[in-house]
Parts: C-alpha cells; sequence; structure tokens
C-alpha cells in the first residue's frame, strides 16, 4: 500500500516532529495504519512505528513537485517536449524564461526535497532510540532513511547547488539551523557520498525483499546513485569502479527487459530496476493535494503528455530527428517511446492522427510521447506506471562513460554501450573509436534510450553543453535560482545563484 505522510508547519525549514501519516495503493504499503496528529515524543516506541515512518519518507519521491508531474517541466527546456496549449502552465520553461518567483517547479522541488530530508532526519534521530527484536531491520531502516535523504539532496545539489544541509531535525527558533546558510556545493556532495556509503552495507540486495517491500532501496540503488554522485563530481575512477560492482553482481542479478516493459503498469520491479518510485492508480481524489489522505497515488505523466487525454506536449522536431538521423526511424525503441502514425499501440492499430487530443495536431505535431503512458487505455490522472528512477541501462551507459573518461574506450566501455544498443535491435558501435568520438556516442546513446525521462537536462549541464538547450544562458542556467519565498524567509540562503 502506498502511503502519504504530511509534516506540519509553514516553512520547510521549521518541519518539528508533529508528523500526519494516512495510507492506500498496494506493495509494501499494505500493512500501513492511520496516525493523525502524532506528537514526535510517543510515537516513536514500536518496530511498525519505524517503519511506517521511513515509509512516509518514500512519499514526496509521488508527490506533484517530483515525480508525479512537476518535475518533467525540465523537458520544456531541454527541448525534447513541444508545447501545445495545454501546456501553458510550464510556458516560461521553454527557452529558459523562469525566474525565482516561478511556484510549480523552482518552488516547490526545493520545499519538497527539504520535505523528504526532514522525514529522513525524524528516522535518523528516533529509531535509534527504539528497543528492536530485529536488528537487522532496525539497521535497514536506518539504511533506508540515509539512502533517501542522499536522494534528496541529490536533487537539490543538481538544480540548486549549494544548499543548507539540515542533518537532524530543528529544535526550534534558537537552534542554529532554524536561518541555515547555505553549504558549498562541494560539502553537500561529501553529505551524500557518506549518507550512501553508509546505507550500502544494511540494505538488502535485490531480490532479499519480500513481495510486501519490494520497491524499498537496496544495496544495489544506493551503489547505483553513489556512482552517479562520483559521475557528477568527475571522479571518473570511483564512478567506474562503483558501478563495475553493480555489473559484476556484487548486489544482485540486473539485466536489461525488453525495452516496453519499462515503462507501463506489467513487469513492475523488474530485472533492469535499480530503484523506481511505486504510483498505484484507480482510488483517490484526482485534485486533492498532496498528503491529504484523499489524494491519488497515481502518476499524472500520461494523462498530461499522453495524446489521449490532454496532449499537453508532443515529441519536437529535434528528437525525432536523433532517432532518424541515428538509423532508429523503426528500431524498437522510437517504437516505444515516440509513436507515429502507422504504428501499432495497443487498440490503436494502426495509430492514427485523429485518434489523439486535437491540441497536438492543431500545434503542428505528426508524432506523440508513448514513453510512460498508455494511450488508448491512459485514465484521466489515475495511471499507475511506476517511474524508474534508475534502470540498469543507465549503470552500463554510465560505466561506459566513466571507463571512457578514465581509461578510454576499452573493451569494457564496448561491451557496456552495445549491450543497450543490442536490447534497441540496432548494430554495435564500430571499432576504434577515439575517446572523444566514444563520448560522442555515449552523448547519443543517452538522448535515445532516456528521451522523456528527465536526463537529458541534467546530462547536458554536466557536460557543460547546456548551450545545446534552445534559450540556455551559459554562466546563468546551469543552475536553478533559490525561489524566492524561501529567501523572503531566510536571508541567509543569500546571494543567490549566478546570473539570478
Amino acid at each position: 500500500m502506498k502511503k502519504y505522510l504530511k509534516i506540519s508547519g509553514l516553512s520547510i525549514l521549521l518541519l518539528t516532529v508533529v508528523i500526519n501519516i494516512v495510507s492506500c495503493g498496494q506493495e509494501y504499503l499494505d500493512e500501513a495504519k492511520v496516525y493523525t496528529a502524532l506528537d514526535g515524543t510517543t510515537f516513536y516506541t514500536s518496530e511498525q512505528d519505524a517503519v511506517q515512518a521511513v515509509t512516509a519518507a518514500y512519499t514526496i519521491l509521488q508527490g506533484r513537485a517530483l515525480y508525479k508531474v512537476e518535475l518533467y517541466a525540465l523537458e520544456y527546456s531541454a527541448g525534447d517536449y513541444a508545447m501545445t496549449e495545454g501546456g501553458f502552465q510550464y510556458a516560461n520553461f521553454e527557452n529558459f524564461q523562469f525566474d525565482n518567483t516561478e511556484s510549480q517547479v523552482i518552488t516547490n522541488v526545493y520545499k519538497d526535497c527539504y520535505k523528504g530530508i526532514a522525514r529522513a532526519n525524524a528516522v535518523l534521530d528516533k529509531v535509534p532510540q527504539i528497543s528492536f527484536t530485529d536488528k537487522a531491520l532496525q539497521e535497514r531502516i536506518i539504511g533506508e532513511a540515509r539512502f533517501l535523504r542522499a536522494l534528496y539532496y541529490f536533487h537539490l545539489a543538481k538544480v540548486y547547488g549549494a544548499v543548507p544541509i539540515i542533518d537532524r531535525l530543528i529544535e526550534g527558533p534558537n537552534d542554529p539551523l532554524y536561518f541555515p546558510s547555505r553549504n558549498p556545493v562541494e560539502e553537500v556532495y561529501a553529505f551524500i557520498e557518506a549518507d550512501l556509503k553508509a546505507a550500502i552495507p544494511v540494505l538488502p540486495n535485490k531480490g532479499e525483499y519480500s513481495a510486501e517491500d519490494r520497491g524499498r532501496a537496496t544495496a544495489g540503488a544506493a551503489q547505483g546513485y553513489l556512482g552517479k554522485v562520483y559521475l557528477y563530481q568527475k571522479k571518473f575512477g570511483p564512478a567506474r569502479d562503483a558501478f563495475a560492482e553493480i555489473i559484476n553482481g556484487k548486489y544482485g542479478n540486473y539485466s536489461l527487459v525488453d525495452f516496453e516493459d519499462n515503462f507501463t503498469d506489467s513487469n513492475e520491479n523488474n530485472a533492469e530496476s535499480v530503484f523506481e518510485i511505486q504510483f498505484v492508480g484507480g482510488f483517490g481524489n484526482i485534485w486533492a493535494g498532496d498528503d491529504t489522505g484523499s489524494e491519488t497515488e497515481s502518476t499524472y505523466l500520461g494523462t498530461l503528455f499522453g495524446p489521449k487525454r490532454f496532449g499537453n506536449a508532443y515529441p519536437s522536431d529535434h528528437i525525432n530527428a536523433v532517432f532518424d538521423d541515428n538509423g532508429e526511424a523503426n528500431s524498437l525503441r522510437r517504437i516505444y517511446t515516440i509513436a507515429r502514425p502507422g504504428d501499432s499501440w495497443r487498440s490503436w492499430d494502426p495509430v492514427t492522427i485523429d485518434q489523439w487530443n486535437a491540441r497536438i495536431p492543431d500545434a503542428g505535431g505528426s508524432s506523440a510521447i508513448r514513453k510512460g503512458n498508455l494511450g488508448p487505455d491512459e485514465t484521466q490522472l489515475q495511471s499507475g506506471i511506476n517511474y524508474r528512477m534508475m534502470r540498469y541501462a543507465d549503470v552500463l551507459l554510465m560505466f561506459a562513460e566513466a571507463e571512457n573518461e578514465a581509461n578510454g574506450p576499452t573493451a569494457l566501455a564496448y561491451n557496456a554501450i552495445n549491450q543497450v544498443r543490442d536490447r534497441a535491435g540496432v548494430a554495435p558501435l564500430p571499432a576504434g573509436l577515439s575517446k572523444a568520438e566514444f563520448f560522442q556516442k555515449i552523448k547519443t546513446e543517452r538522448e535515445l534510450e532516456f528521451a522523456f525521462e528527465v536526463s537529458k537536462y541534467f546530462d547536458l549541464i554536466r557536460w557543460g553543453l547546456g548551450s545545446e538547450m534552445p534559450g540556455f544562458k551559459v554562466g546563468k542556467n546551469e543552475l536553478i535560482p533559490i525561489p524566492a519565498s524561501e529567501i523572503g524567509k531566510n536571508e541567509n540562503l543569500l546571494p543567490n545563484n549566478p546570473g539570478w
């Protein structure tokens, strides 16, 4: 069962341990109980309380600010989404026209990441004080909280750069963390690394969770994100070694599956899944706010961007050309990423434009976003498709990138990227590429493999290639600004990021 928890308080930096938990859904949250306005001094007394508390730290990932809907607005900036009239709420993300007063993505991603951090901190502060009969469970819960705290801080570091490190619960207005200053991004990354390294040895490997706990953080997920954090800092040797341990099976058996199985509501938590967000549809008030108890726990991706429902976007000419120019006009990867007339898509056989929301053809679109939605079977804001945050394909391509940077295009680097290409039904890379040529192949491979997965935006920025995105201003758009609303509460967050 998927569960929501609400933290009380007006400011994200003024969070206390007073929490609300409500429950509904499926899978590892099935045993959730309903708790209301529980004081932190009385709630954290049992093993079940600890499980409920760490479960609540996952639910922010399901929220609107992150993977339910709002984070996808960055795809408009990346240039792979072409906007229709339905995307008016995110119009300022095209060509990087947003500013620090934008409430949906700029402000809410910041706030929600700190909500997740506060929930993880509550677990890390309180759970060690609980008497457990199962010490391994206690260690696992602490490991889950460290993993989640690291994950939220990784989002903050990628998006905002230097941010305050809140490593415990805040005790009140006299607490030094009540109005914190920003820590240098290097310190934030070091903090993330420490959390992930602490989580890895106490988390189960892939396949070791029971069915009711499937979807929780694993050692492989923590190791995968440790490698990714290294990669983003250009620590190529450590990144290469971290990914190699996953590939070599130290943390369980990972493998590629049929490409389509990563983006539908079947075969979830499969062999390719390193970490995914659990969504479920079919209940709840689709317009309710997060953590209200009546909020649906579905993803909005298919409804907002799919062709049957709102049609707020369609694939840009650029991303269509990337597939066509690289010999993938009819590859499995293109077919399950971009729908074109003549394709077969469930009961749309063949696909025709007149089956779609008129916003798409009215905007000049002749293709539709297929990845992550169910086409003719898409329900309105009730899709239960899990979001695969990290796939084994990503591990392979990040390994190939780190190996190439550390040692050049070795046989190991070729083998990793060619596994992904073989699954897509395309030929292996030609032998004899230089280091620079091999990097260009990785760059294109990532664009093809992860289109519409909020990957390209961050890839281009970390490579120093942000200027490839329309409207990107070098020296400014490498980071999103600290929200004006947060600076209004805490002037210690100044100065803002360069250019803002």
